[in-house]
């Protein structure tokens, strides 16, 4: 009889049992996945997939809703652009663009409590929900499973605590990448300029290849029940191991994604659709990867 291991304690468990008999965690179902080899082939499942199931695209659908009205608050915040305005200027004078003097004045960064970035805060927050609620759903589609909207918000809601821990991990790299930048310009004079660039261009590269490796933790967080740690460890395997073909889905996603920003209007909020079926392709390769590996 085939054995598997429960995602969270370990426990030795029968491939046909639903839940952990030590800490009752639901075992993740091994999909039976037709063999697919390539990244085109892994994309058009996923189109047909979505197809057969347009519902598994609602969460995505309101994620954007969500990302149009918090784009209509920061375009009429007038310190947010006032902001922008600040950082290109600082900008521009570690450059030799314009004067120092120019942003010699500190900008109040007070002017950043009231409603408004608390509004936009909380709308980021539940499309950020949405994304994770997308992915829950595009799981229970490729599982043939009967999910709905509402049980994949539920989901979210039950385990916020390790989504927030990832998202969190996600902030904190995003702020010492951020860091590096600041740092790499502000003391570009003191390294020479050329060899900012040389060491910022070492970085960008670096830094590709680590999102690259990381890049769809939250889709086997959730296709695997996992807490972040647990879940980029696997990630980093499988994309290291299905790089060719996961290189070429992003690339490939990429290209749609361009594609739809060329739409009047709604271009740039019709990326729930790449996102839905990024979600199933990868899903699609995470399975055939982990029964690959089983074998």
């Amino acid at each position: 009889m085939c054995m598997v291991y429960c995602p969270r304690c370990g426990l030795e468990v029968e491939e046909e049992a639903a839940k952990c008999p030590r800490c009752g965690t639901e075992m993740p179902r091994i999909l039976a996945v037709t063999e697919r080899h390539g990244a085109v082939e892994h994309i058009k499942y996923a189109a047909d997939t979505a197809r057969r199931n347009p519902t598994v695209f609602i969460p995505g659908v309101i994620g954007s809703v969500f990302t149009f009205l918090s784009s209509i608050l920061m375009e009429s915040w007038d310190v947010y652009q006032d902001f922008v305005g600040y950082l290109w200027d600082l900008f521009e004078a570690q450059m030799e663009v314009a004067p120092v003097t120019y942003t010699s004045e500190l900008f109040d960064y007070t002017r950043f409590l009231g409603w408004v970035p608390a509004a936009v805060f909380l709308i980021g927050l539940l499309s950020w929900a949405s994304s994770l609620a997308s992915i829950h759903m595009s799981w229970s589609v490729l599982r043939e499973e009967k999910g709905d909207v509402q049980s994949s918000y539920r989901y979210v809601m039950r385990n916020l605590g390790r989504f927030i821990v990832a998202g969190l991990w996600t902030a904190l790299f995003s702020f010492l990448v951020g860091a590096v930048y600041v740092v790499l310009i502000m003391g570009s004079d003191t390294i020479e300029f050329q060899a900012a660039v040389w060491m910022g261009l070492l970085f960008s590269a670096m830094l590709i290849v680590a999102v690259f490796l990381a890049g769809p933790v939250s889709i086997v967080m959730v296709g695997d029940d996992l807490g972040f740690v647990e879940a980029l460890r696997l990630t980093v395997g499988f994309t290291r191991r299905r790089a060719i073909s996961y290189l070429g889905v992003t690339i490939l996603l990429f290209l749609v994604l361009v594609g739809l920003g060329f739409i009047p209007l709604v271009g740039y909020y019709l990326s729930f659709i790449t996102g839905a079926l990024e979600n199933l392709a990868v899903g699609d390769l995470y399975a055939k990867y982990k029964q690959e590996e089983a074998w």
